[in-house]
């Protein structure tokens, strides 16, 4: 607010309001706090930065935001709480003073003059004296339309690409833009970064065509020095005509380009997005989300995105901001939200294995399938699409598997995506079972319980393997055996989690775990194997399978490759993963991912706990 109005308004209204136009814009501020769920669970979205809302389809993301809005302003219904299907209550948060709020409006609108005094001009047609608007203050700003339009941008597939069609010029001395394309007028600093933004993603720059009264944003430039108002030559207005408008580009285009300059002329303080990435490539889906991370950081607004798209979060992780992903799931009734805070998902985002690895898209898959390695994964994927499972099961397309790179990260990860509800299950050698802490904490991992059952079953094999352990192994066996399966880690921080795995192998190669890998469950006879079978069921209804087996490479007897990069292909060109042995231990993976999916659906009721 410049001096001359906070003059007027302090000799208009200073009387009755002292202190009036002492506000500072700096310090006002709004957002989304605490959102309840009408099913029990809650969310708090980022305050600065973003939250994603992900959800299968139908689980609610647009609904939710929606109704978010309908909270936060009233609009969409009569009054906020009314026929909500998603949301019991909403917390609104008001920074500042009502003096703040105020030199925060007049910065956004025009101030006019009125019958008895200065009025803000919240749209034409449209004006509040600034006590009037005070007493809004504060709760209230929001049910006012005309303010809601200055606090809150919402936008959706149909209406996003408004933003980028001609507008007319407006009068600098009279009144304050309205459309995007507006404050683009008389701001070169801004056209320019927009410019630059579009010619990295689409490869070339932006014009603003002043011409005719109109604003148009079009593709490419003139070449030519931009003549004086009042000297405008033909070739000019020849060269700007024959720069195509936004407006008439393909649909990604439109939708990136109104999307960035409504958020960007806007600087809202809320900001609702759904499916951002839609009618966007992969490649201009990952620019867009960096691009609105860093606006949200540097802004310090508030971004809550619904999306379907991998690309645009990966984008969004490589910003500045705050990233918090609320994941909706639905069975039957109200959409349930579980939430991984900016904290969580830095954490697996600053891992350089689990960052290249598709991790992420488990956020938009029913089931997740974690494995040792991406051979592992290739060749379950090669024998599940063999296989013929009932139509009411989980379809293929909704099984995602994730390498993890060994054991020791099994639980780390499982544990990520258990935080915002996606099933999980986990597959592994038998060898596994040599190591009692990483295979409980896998267990608990995946969400189910780590039994006393268990653990005495898993001392009857460890002990039968004690029993049978030899001592007569060279060094060089040992040494050729580590690097076999630590050979490609050796990047690898050697934490106390590598360190345990690190020593289970090292034990395992001169005990009879060498044989019991070889052999799987038939290596142990009598009351030892009662015990084997036993513990690899429970395991399997907990959601962590076994390869009884003994090793992925038994799956494939008669390929004579064993852990070498050709194996998977050797295995796949002999049509193994057709054969009877895969295909009944992919059998046992998809039934516990079933029993992942009704845990996730009946939270507490865990499958080792009924049995």
């Amino acid at each position: 607010m410049n001096q001359t109005w906070r003059e007027e308004f302090s000799s208009s209204y200073g009387v009755e309001r002292p202190g009036i136009a002492d506000g500072d814009a700096d310090r006002f501020g709004v957002g989304v706090g605490q959102v309840c769920m009408k099913e029990g669970s809650s969310f708090i979205p980022s305050r600065t930065g973003v939250t994603v809302i992900v959800g299968g389809n139908n689980s609610g993301k647009s609904t939710l935001l929606r109704e978010i809005r309908q909270e936060l302003t009233g609009i969409g219904y009569a009054s906020p709480g009314n026929l909500t299907q998603s949301i019991q209550s909403l917390e609104k948060i008001v920074d500042g003073t009502p003096e703040d709020m105020l030199a925060w409006i007049v910065d956004r609108t025009q101030v006019v003059h009125g019958s008895y005094g200065p009025e803000i001009q919240l749209r034409e047609g449209a004006e509040i004296k600034p006590i009037d608007l005070m007493r809004l203050f504060p709760s209230e700003i929001f049910l006012a339309e005309t303010i809601e339009s200055k606090i809150v941008h919402a936008s959706n597939g149909e209406d996003r690409f408004r933003a980028v069609y001609e507008t007319m010029q407006f009068d600098p001395y009279m009144s304050r833009p309205n459309e995007p394309i507006q404050y683009l007028q008389d701001n070169d600093e801004l056209l320019n970064e927009i410019s630059q933004l579009f010619q990295k993603v689409f490869g070339r720059p932006l014009e603003l065509d002043l011409l005719n009264y109109q604003l148009n944003l079009r593709v490419g430039k003139t070449d030519m020095e931009t003549p004086r108002l009042n000297d405008i030559p033909p070739e000019y207005r020849e060269a700007m005509a024959a720069l195509p408008p936004v407006s008439t580009q393909g649909d990604g285009v439109k939708s990136f380009m109104a999307q960035v300059l409504s958020v960007i002329t806007g600087a809202y303080p809320v900001v609702l997005l759904d499916e951002p990435e839609a009618f966007l490539h992969p490649p201009q889906a990952r620019v867009l989300g960096e691009y609105l991370g860093n606006f949200a950081s540097a802004q310090g607004a508030q971004v809550i995105a619904a999306t379907h798209d991998k690309n645009f979060l990966v984008g969004l992780l490589e910003s500045s901001a705050d990233v918090t992903v609320v994941r909706l799931t639905r069975d039957n009734g109200c959409p349930s939200a579980s939430q991984l805070n900016s904290m969580e998902l830095r954490a697996v985002w600053n891992n350089p294995i689990l960052k290249y690895s598709n991790l992420l898209e488990g956020l938009f898959h029913q089931v997740v399938i974690l494995a040792e390695s991406e051979t592992d994964c290739g060749f379950f994927r090669a024998v599940l699409d063999e296989m013929n499972i009932d139509n009411d099961f989980i379809p293929k397309g909704d099984i995602l598997f994730v390498p993890t790179n060994g054991k020791s990260s099994m639980f780390k990860l499982a544990m990520t995506l258990r935080a915002v509800s996606v099933p999980v299950v986990a597959v592994t050698d038998i060898d596994i079972l040599n190591d009692q802490r990483v295979l409980s904490n896998l267990v608990e991992s995946v969400g189910s319980v780590w039994t006393d059952k268990m653990k005495s079953d898993l001392n009857i094999v460890s002990s039968a393997v004690k029993d049978k352990s030899k001592n007569n192994i060279s060094v060089d066996e040992i040494l050729n055996t580590l690097n076999s399966i630590f050979g490609d880690r050796r990047a690898e921080e050697f934490d106390s989690d590598m360190k345990r795995e690190f020593n289970a192998h090292l034990r395992s190669k001169d005990s009879y775990w060498k044989t019991v890998k070889a052999n799987g469950i038939g290596a142990f006879r009598g009351e030892q194997l009662s015990a084997i079978s036993r513990l690899v069921k429970s395991l399997a209804e907990a959601g962590v399978v076994v390869v009884q087996e003994g090793e992925l490479e038994r799956l494939a007897p008669a390929v004579v490759e064993r852990k070498s990069p050709g194996w998977l292909l050797a295995a796949l060109e002999q049509g193994a993963h057709r054969g009877e042995t895969a295909q009944r231990h992919v059998a046992r993976i998809l039934c516990a991912a079933q029993r992942a999916l009704d845990r996730v659906a009946a939270p507490g009721v865990t499958p080792a706990e009924e049995s």
